[in-house]
């Protein structure tokens, strides 16, 4: 049985790999997902405005020393169906 140069072991002239199984994500990892988008969107303001969630956000920020900007609204638009990726594929998320 010779193995392929980055492959699984391969029979019969074919590559057989490991299959891959998702799992679920916890509700837990799904209520944080949504609330990432939810307030990555108000900040945006394409869709909606949260006006009243738009500014404890940037009161919070501001105490940090940061202030919410389009590109924060991004990051964490991005960041919600990253976290349901990862949550898929690694137990415990």
């Amino acid at each position: 049985m010779e193995k392929p140069p980055g492959g699984g072991p391969r029979l019969n002239g074919r590559t057989y790999t490991r299959r891959v199984n998702p799992n679920p994500p916890y509700l837990a990892t799904i209520v944080i997902a949504v609330l990432l988008m939810v307030v990555g969107l108000s900040l945006e303001g394409s869709l909606f405005s949260i006006a009243t969630l738009n500014q404890v956000l940037g009161d919070a920020l501001a105490v940090v020393g940061d202030k919410a900007t389009q590109e924060l609204a991004r990051i964490l638009i991005i960041a919600s169906p990253t976290l349901l990726i990862i949550g898929s594929l690694v137990r415990g998320i």
